[in-house]
């Protein structure tokens, strides 16, 4: 395809003029390494590791985390030295709600550990995206501590909630690094959603997502967020 062809070109022309690449381009480079392994194309995907390894090139602690993680997987190696790139994290079982099909918390409160908190910290400049999980994701006491981290090194990030907590303090931040949102939300009436998400307000969550997209208009009209649902027999006529 096209973002291939640009690859191609562009490695003809490193070989004869070494210039430096743009992020841009590394990117373009990375994602077309992925798109060879996942082909099958593995010789390909060599080709263009290639340029990224030369002297000179400079790739941020992520992106050579990538190129080394698809080198070992065209070269078919069993032991790795590149690091987790897509993470997923249940960092707690605690809820602000006790919603009928959830069994989060009825036999006691867990959470990641220290230890295991310290981790995922250490891992944050070699990761692409992670996926908190609760739960309630913000009632992790340090959640604003991972948080940040992967805000600091651009990681991708994605969070499943029912989104009661959020206040605007922590919208703003959520739209300003283009978080992934999914909103547990099962019903479309006060009725039926109260009844499922028990201990919930309709008219809170309501109020809530105006918040939100009061903030998205100011500060990023583009920002997406998305629905989650688990159908059942009290709201299936509720789909729309």
């Amino acid at each position: 395809d096209a973002a291939l062809k640009q690859v191609e070109a562009t490695i003809k022309d490193m070989a004869l003029h070494s210039p430096a690449l743009t992020q841009e381009l590394r990117h373009a480079f990375i994602d077309a390494i992925e798109r060879c392994n996942l082909h099958g194309e593995h010789d390909k995907a060599l080709l263009i590791v290639a340029p990224l390894l030369r002297p000179g090139v400079t790739l941020t602690s992520n992106e050579k985390n990538s190129v080394t993680c698809e080198q070992e997987i065209a070269l078919g190696q069993s032991r790795v030295m590149s690091r987790g790139r897509r993470l997923t994290v249940q960092i707690t079982n605690r809820c602000n709600l006790r919603c009928k099909m959830c069994h989060d918390g009825k036999w006691g409160t867990e959470e990641i550990s220290t230890k295991v908190r310290d981790e995922l910290l250490k891992l944050m400049p070699y990761a692409q995206e992670i996926t908190w999980l609760g739960g309630e994701v913000f009632l992790y006491p340090d959640f604003d501590i991972l948080f940040s981290e992967a805000c600091k090194y651009s990681v991708k990030q994605h969070i499943s909630t029912n989104g009661l907590l959020i206040d605007e303090k922590t919208a703003v931040k959520l739209i300003e690094h283009d978080v992934d949102l999914f909103f547990s939300i099962d019903a479309t009436t006060a009725e039926v959603y109260e009844s499922i998400r028990r201990g919930a307000r309709f008219e809170t969550l309501i109020a809530k997502i105006n918040m939100i997209n009061a903030l998205q208009e100011k500060i990023r009209p583009d920002y997406r967020k998305s629905i989650k649902m688990v159908v059942m027999k009290s709201n299936c006529h509720q789909i729309c």
